[in-house]
């Protein structure tokens, strides 16, 4: 049966300089996406790079990346590759959205042009206790150009739409139409009424039409070019600059403090009438003063090309990415010392599969690159093939040999935990894989923890996992499923990513993958080796006596594959043994205790209902900008997520999001 290998080995040179590079971009057939990937591809050729951009994160392992670059936060990390998150949207498009922020804080690092959305990614890591997360001044801006004087003898006002299908800005818009001073671009069908007779066609996404356009108008207007609370300036300046035509855009100290006065402002604050009255004004100046215009085009072009070319932004992620190879534990640190590292086994419990899924376990072991690691086989029965597979193993990996032949598959765990002879163990299912990081990032989170706060000795530190599905499709669970989320159908899913909570695993509401965790030998004594005699959840069983002799740790790291097939998955071949082994694990667990943990709680943070697992990240309930005061007062904000989504659930969808816009406009007036 044909298989995705998801991490299998392969050499990692942390001196090396990017050579291929993959954007995960869900909608990019999108126009505005499809002019950002266009803008990325033309930049990574120019500096020697191979790009490709994918919808899912399925498709990406064939290309074979040295990076991922997400492009989303509806997105998580669910390849083997280094990835790192895109952070360009405002925070409260996605501190308030629990699985916008577990999606972040799955990424390696972090992409960000601004400093307060780097400060407010940090705090998250912080928080997470996610080591080492580093981030780069890094944006899709634009490629470098070549300046080339605009048309300024009777300039007119280019103003490019995305895809989105907002409309607060359209009264302003029309009073400036009325003027004949304005070119509008965008898809067939977006400017209506008034508006149609400015629309000037839409634009090609080769990264060149759209200069082109603000190049034949002279001038280009943006109307969100950047706020002072989130100090991110908008792609759409970086193109008007990029382009050569002078800019026109809302005023911020951000902005100004960036550009100085090569670019025209008017005021953010302003009635529609004022804007008009600012802009027009602008706009005459241009014409009056073509001299002038054209020195600020220079001095804005020069900040552009000095400071936010994409090719000036790429050195800052190959910087990101040499450091994550290390810090994250992809590779080896310069002068690690094996002898000083702590020895590892990995229990596998096998007998019963196909090689093709033994070998790619053992190719994901291989590719930790980890001295002192060993593979305690735990047979269910024999194999004819087990003396060629070790030889083909050994020496990038040590075996110890342990007979558990027909045995349930608790009897199984037993038998590997009392051939550990090592400092630490874990599992790997002969079906499952990890990423090549898994270990090091770890021992890692075992050593920042251990002693680190109240809790004392940590014993147990876990990751993230992901299911890869040879078919079938399987959603987020029902404690992430927002009302952003889109469902697209993947095969791949987020399955854990969750802080430890002991409170919720006494009630049986938490749970780790069984190949997510490592675990010091002292967590083994006679009571845990003492066999529940049980077929399934078994993992669980021992988790749970982990549970009352240690806190766990959580690296913040995804790096555990759960693989879904469609040949003898366990989970289903013993469904019909789950209740009586259930109910067995619980009889056995019944008069233990477990600590009871509180997490922090401010007036920001929102909570789920008393009666709900808090299985989710709580929402963080960040500050609004202010409203543009030249916003259309008749029509909803601006999608508050950012995402590029369109409303999602049909009529009521739609309706939620009319009565959070209005909700929003109400507590503005107050």
């Amino acid at each position: 049966m044909p298989m995705s290998n998801a991490s299998s080995p392969r050499s990692v040179d942390p001196a090396a300089p990017l050579r291929r590079v993959a954007l995960l971009d869900r909608h990019g057939e999108w126009w505005d996406q499809r002019e950002r990937i266009s803008r990325l591809r033309v930049a990574f050729a120019r500096m020697g790079i191979e790009f490709a951009s994918f919808a899912k994160s399925e498709e990406i392992d064939a290309f074979a990346p040295d990076c991922v670059l997400v492009a989303s936060p509806q997105d998580p990390k669910l390849t083997k590759f280094p990835t790192y998150g895109l952070v360009d949207r405002p925070m409260h498009a996605f501190l308030n959205v629990p699985r916008f922020v577990r999606n972040i804080l799955t990424y390696d690092g972090h992409l960000i042009l601004s400093p307060v959305l780097r400060q407010i990614v940090g705090d998250l890591a912080f928080s997470a206790r996610k080591l080492d997360t580093g981030a780069a001044f890094f944006g899709i801006t634009f490629p470098m150009t070549v300046l080339e004087p605009p048309a300024l003898a009777d300039p007119k006002l280019c103003y490019v739409a995305s895809d989105l299908t907002r409309t607060q800005y359209d009264v302003l818009l029309e009073r400036l139409a009325r003027e004949g001073a304005l070119r509008l671009h965008g898809a067939e069908g977006r400017w209506t009424g008034r508006l149609a007779g400015a629309y000037a066609g839409p634009l090609a996404t080769d990264a060149e039409a759209i200069c082109a356009a603000y190049r034949a108008a002279g001038a280009g207007l943006c109307l969100e070019a950047c706020d002072d609370l989130n100090r991110h300036i908008s792609p759409r300046l970086m193109e008007i600059v990029a382009g050569g035509a002078i800019a026109i855009a809302n005023r911020s100290e951000h902005l100004a403090e960036t550009f100085g006065d090569s670019l025209l402002y008017f005021d953010t604050a302003a009635g529609i009438d004022a804007a008009r009255e600012q802009i027009l004004a602008h706009l005459a100046w241009v014409k009056d003063n073509p001299e002038e215009a054209q020195r600020k085009i220079i001095r804005a072009h020069r900040v552009f090309a000095d400071r936010f070319a994409i090719e000036r932004l790429v050195p800052n992620l190959v910087e990101l990415h040499r450091k994550t190879l290390v810090a994250k534990g992809y590779v080896p640190a310069p002068g690690e010392r094996p002898e000083a590292m702590p020895s590892v086994s990995i229990i596998t419990r096998t007998g019963g599969r196909s090689r093709p899924f033994l070998e790619r376990a053992l190719d994901s072991l291989v590719a930790q690159n980890y001295p002192n690691l060993q593979v305690v086989f735990v047979l269910h029965r024999h194999f004819d093939w087990m003396d060629e597979l070790i030889a083909k193993y050994v020496p990038a990996l040590k075996f110890k040999i342990v007979e558990a032949l027909g045995s349930l598959r608790s009897t199984a765990i037993v038998r590997g935990m009392q051939a550990v002879d090592t400092d630490l163990f874990g599992m790997l299912d002969d079906d499952d894989e990890l990423l090549p990081n898994h270990l090091r990032t770890l021992i890692k989170t075992l050593r920042f923890h251990d002693g680190r706060d109240w809790r004392g000795r940590i014993l147990v530190a876990y990751a993230s996992s992901y299911i890869v599905s040879d078919g079938k499709v399987y959603p987020e669970r029902p404690q992430w499923r927002d009302a952003m989320f889109e469902e697209r159908g993947e095969l791949r899913v987020i399955e854990h990513y969750r802080f430890w909570n002991a409170e919720e695993m006494a009630q049986h509401f938490f749970y780790m993958m069984s190949n997510s965790w490592l675990a010091h030998r002292d967590v083994i004594d006679e009571e845990v080796l003492a066999d529940p005699e049980t077929d399934t959840c078994e993992d669980l069983y021992f988790e749970l006596q982990f549970a009352q002799r240690s806190h766990f740790a959580f690296s913040g790291e995804t790096t555990a594959i759960h693989h879904y097939h469609s040949e003898g998955n366990s989970t289903f071949v013993d469904a019909h043994r789950h209740q009586y082994d259930t109910l067995r694990h619980g009889l056995r667990t019944h008069m233990r205790t477990f600590p009871r943990m509180t997490q922090y709680r401010s007036h920001l943070t929102g909570r789920p209902e008393r009666s709900e697992p808090a299985h989710h990240i709580s929402p963080f309930q960040a500050p609004l900008p202010p409203a543009p005061g030249y916003v259309n007062p008749g029509t909803p904000p601006p999608d508050p997520t950012g995402t590029g989504a369109r409303p999602a659930g049909g009529l009521a969808g739609r309706a939620r999001a009319a009565l959070k816009g209005l909700t929003a406009r109400l507590g503005r007036k107050t």
